[in-house]
């Protein structure tokens, strides 16, 4: 019996959940991958709740996800994934810079890290790469990973932080109260203050005007 050609193409097509906060992105994602035909943007969520509920209703080979979002974050919602979806390729996609983001969120299970301002040309190419089971990085990324192998340079004070407290790091500097983080990192106050006590006491800096000096010194935000 011969096969259906449009049968052929469905299944070699990759589904894709977008997720971002500004349907401009999204409409800019759909636009850069119209001339891809063994790509489809299938949907879209403009809020980590929104996203968790899609990806536990519905099927995609690869989620495109930032890390800003409102309520849970890109981190929250990566860490949900591979404990519900292990198999599910994470495409992080964000306008914080591969370094040190990038290194934290292959860490903690991400198939690859794009960067924005790199997308443009590399959309396509890294979603064909995750939904095949590799992972993807920059060149640029590649690079310093490179140089971390043959180098031993100082290590900067965030990189010993563990994955909450650098992101009760990025919430100070980005000049949320306790209150706020506590809100969106979903802990009580008190445990807030606790990490927040312990970013201060690891760098040794005190204040929340010179965390973000040093976030934007270094990276981090």
């Amino acid at each position: 019996m011969q096969s259906d050609p449009e049968r052929t193409l469905e299944r070699k097509r990759i589904d894709v959940l977008v997720v971002d906060d500004h349907p401009v992105v999204v409409e800019g994602v759909r636009r850069r991958l119209a001339k891809a035909e063994e790509i489809r943007i299938i949907d879209a969520a403009l809020s980590g709740e929104d996203a968790l509920r899609k990806v536990s209703d519905s099927h995609y080979d690869v989620v495109l996800l930032d890390i800003t979002l409102p309520g849970k974050s890109g981190f929250d919602v990566l860490g949900a994934i591979r404990i519900d979806r292990p198999h599910l390729p994470v495409l992080m996609f964000s306008l914080y810079p591969e370094i040190p983001y990038a290194l934290r969120m292959l860490k903690a299970g991400a198939a690859g890290y794009l960067y924005k301002e790199y997308a443009p040309g590399h959309l396509a190419e890294a979603i064909q790469q995750v939904s095949s089971g590799h992972l993807f990085i920059s060149p640029t990324l590649a690079r310093h990973l490179a140089r971390q192998l043959t180098t031993d340079p100082l290590r900067t004070l965030h990189s010993v932080l563990s994955d909450l407290e650098f992101r009760v790091l990025h919430l100070i500097a980005s000049g949320k109260d306790v209150a706020q983080i506590a809100v969106e990192t979903q802990l009580s106050e008190l445990v807030v203050d606790e990490v927040r006590l312990r970013i201060f006491e690891i760098t040794n800096i005190f204040t929340a005007a010179d965390l973000a000096e040093y976030a934007v010194r270094t990276g981090v935000l």
